[in-house]
């Protein structure tokens, strides 16, 4: 059996636009992630000085 894909340009643009918006929301997610986590880190970090005793 022989198979011929075909994609035409209306799916072929859909399929570019999907994968397209998947990268760019999955960076988008993740940065938006690991600045929270940082941001919580530095100010935990931030908070837990140790106080001077004179």
């Amino acid at each position: 059996m022989v198979f011929f894909a075909y994609i035409d340009p209306g799916s072929g643009s859909i399929l570019l636009q999907l994968i397209l918006s998947t990268i760019i929301g999955v960076t988008f997610s993740f940065r938006q992630t690991i600045t929270k986590i940082l941001s919580a880190l530095k100010s935990s970090i931030l908070r837990k000085k140790p106080s001077r005793k004179d």
